[in-house]
């Protein structure tokens, strides 16, 4: 027998093989597996509009102090953004417990500034805000 055919021989074993693999696989791995992709695509989603909501808010109440209001009278304002985006992270794992570790020190750290009064306290938010932002392009532009 030539190469040429050896070669074609064994794709077609690979290819029946495969076939066979598919064949057998039950139904309902196929519906888990399913079910899972779709939990996991709704999670991000979730996740991502609990960003963007929360760029928005952040923006609103920048401005307010922008205008005046100090940060003592919107600080349960803030805690509300920050509850709202940490259930958003409730039970996740890996990368997106990492993002969450990530906002979280963020959202500590404009806390402290804040608290103490210290001068960059909108620069840390502006940042915090600017992640946000950043999220947005960048899961835009991956789709």
């Amino acid at each position: 027998m030539n190469r040429a055919a050896s070669i074609w021989i064994v794709l077609g074993l690979v290819v029946l093989g495969i076939l066979l693999i598919l064949a057998f696989r039950s139904p309902a791995d196929v519906d888990e597996s399913m079910d899972q992709a779709a939990t996991s695509t709704a999670q991000v989603i979730d996740r991502a509009a609990a960003r963007t909501e929360a760029s928005a808010e952040l923006t609103a109440l920048q401005a307010r102090i922008v205008a005046g209001e100090t940060y003592d009278s919107l600080k349960d304002d803030f805690a509300k953004v920050r509850t709202n985006l940490a259930a958003a992270y409730e039970n996740v794992e890996g990368e997106a417990a990492q993002e969450w570790a990530e906002i979280s020190s963020d959202f500590d750290e404009f806390e402290a500034s804040a608290r103490e009064g210290t001068s960059n306290f909108l620069d840390v938010l502006a940042r915090l805000i600017a992640r946000f932002s950043a999220d947005i392009r960048v899961e835009s532009a991956g789709e």
